[in-house]
């Protein structure tokens, strides 16, 4: 399941500005009227799609991203923080995005930076009109209903065929606790993604029911673990991405793992374990993404099952041992190893002898002797958040055999440019915003070089104090 949620871009081309004052007003008014009826009505729901399109999108890039949130007032030291819990966190597949990490935290504290952004309506009224629901059918985000504890008979109704209109729109449901078979049913019929991020329980008739969905898919969070008639009720979901299970700690029915194996993404974050079993079970794939950042351990006969599966790209557990690492050389995809901290220089050794490509998307310190171990790998070895690139990390990763995409390094002095530029393989460093004239010099020597465009970098004077000219070229 691709755990990234789209949306097309309301109107065009987007402008980034807080909604005006009428519309403004006229959420007020309807918001104090809903909540007075608890019941969300047709212009209530009307207004409330007009003032999240005039919201920036979470799918911009950063510095869109930056200059809307300080339009709308958020602290420069807000927004730092922000990034650096989105960081941080072990998301699915290459790079830290602001999508995915408001998409799948639980942390209150994030989840209220939902309402900066065009893709997130949260509705607090305890019910909706079948009228308002209809409307609701022109967002194309994720649609929060709050207090929403069971969906009313005519709500039920309503929701038939619900997304069928935008395939972005999601519907969360963060009140449901355990899921009735009636309600189970009823959102089984719609169209959309259907989150359900704080069960407590899934009843095996409202698993058979939930099944049927053939929508894009389903989010069952706070279920660490199945019961294994359920589990194997929601093995025959329907649903076209599949289903997304982020609590999930145990594993250990092989129905499920073969539905799972069936998805382009198979993202379990709180799985503490894995089997032989099960493993064989998840391997199953076709070109797809595992990404099982919370495992506990994993044995070595488990990570050569994994290395022989067809999945495109694994992402490890970021404490990775080397004796998995060594098994897990033999996968030709991408290996992903998330979180702030690089692997220790043995793992790092192991993990040199893998032919593809290695990504450290979280570090922003890399270790010299963790470059040097990594020499031999014949790879790409992407970062992409590196805040510094000292004279002895250039060094090392000189002699790295294969290609580097250093992600995040602001500056580079000459003499680490002059190392960097060295090395045999291809280099990027597409984040780079100021450079003395020796270092870049030194870098567009290189024939197969990436750096920003000329015109977009800084000169700043050499560590000496003296200036010189841009180079040509």
């Amino acid at each position: 399941m691709n755990v990234t949620h789209h949306r097309p871009q309301p109107g065009g081309s987007r402008t980034y500005r807080i909604a005006g004052g009428l519309v403004a007003m006229a959420v007020s008014l309807v918001m104090t009227s809903a909540a007075a009826a608890d019941v969300l009505t047709d212009t209530a729901a009307r207004a409330l799609v007009a003032a999240a399109a005039a919201k920036p999108s979470v799918h911009a890039e950063r510095p869109e991203i930056e200059a809307a949130l300080r339009a709308g007032g958020v602290a420069a030291a807000e927004i730092a923080r922000l990034w650096e819990a989105v960081d941080a966190a072990a998301l699915p597949g290459a790079g830290s995005r602001l999508d995915g990490f408001l998409f799948l935290t639980r942390d209150p504290q994030w989840q209220r930076w939902r309402s900066h952004f065009a893709e997130y309506l949260e509705i607090p009224a305890s019910d909706v009109t079948p009228a308002a629901v209809r409307e609701l059918q022109a967002y194309g985000g994720v649609i929060t209903l709050r207090s929403v504890t069971a969906p009313s008979a005519t709500m039920q109704a309503a929701l038939d065929g619900f997304g069928g209109v935008d395939w972005g729109t999601a519907l969360e449901l963060p009140a449901i606790k355990e899921l009735s078979p009636q309600a189970a049913a009823a959102l089984a019929r719609t169209q959309c993604l259907v989150i359900l991020p704080a069960l407590t329980a899934l009843p095996v008739k409202a698993a058979q029911a939930l099944s049927a969905h053939e929508g894009v898919g389903v989010v069952l969070g706070g279920l660490t673990r199945l019961d294994p008639e359920s589990a194997a009720a929601l093995a025959k979901l329907k649903s076209m991405q599949g289903m997304l299970l982020p609590d999930l700690e145990e594993l250990d029915s092989m129905p499920l793992a073969a539905r799972l194996a069936k998805q382009d993404h198979v993202f379990l974050p709180r799985l503490k374990r894995l089997s032989p079993e099960i493993a064989r079970a998840l391997s199953a794939n076709e070109g797809g993404e595992l990404a099982l950042p919370g495992l506990e351990a994993l044995p070595r006969d488990v990570a050569g099952i994994l290395a022989a599966s067809t999945y495109f790209g694994i992402t490890l557990p970021p404490a990775l041992e080397p004796e998995p690492a060594a098994a897990l050389a033999g996968h030709n995809g991408p290996l992903i190893i998330p979180g702030p901290r690089p692997p220790r220089i043995d793992t790092a050794a192991a993990l040199a002898r893998h032919p593809g490509e290695i990504r450290l998307p979280g570090i922003a310190t890399l270790p010299a002797e963790v470059a040097a171990a990594l020499a031999p790998h014949e790879g790409a070895l992407v970062c992409e958040r590196l805040a510094e690139l000292p004279p002895a990390v250039a060094a090392a990763l000189a002699k790295h055999r294969g290609g580097l995409w250093l992600g995040g390094v602001p500056t580079i002095a000459p003499e680490a440019a002059r190392l960097l530029a060295a090395c045999p393989g291809p280099l990027a460093l597409p984040d780079l915003r100021s450079v003395s004239p020796r270092a870049l010099a030194a870098l567009v020597e290189k024939d197969d070089v990436e750096l920003p465009p000329r015109e977009s970098l800084q000169l700043v004077p050499e560590p000496d104090g003296s200036r010189d000219d841009f180079p040509s070229p």
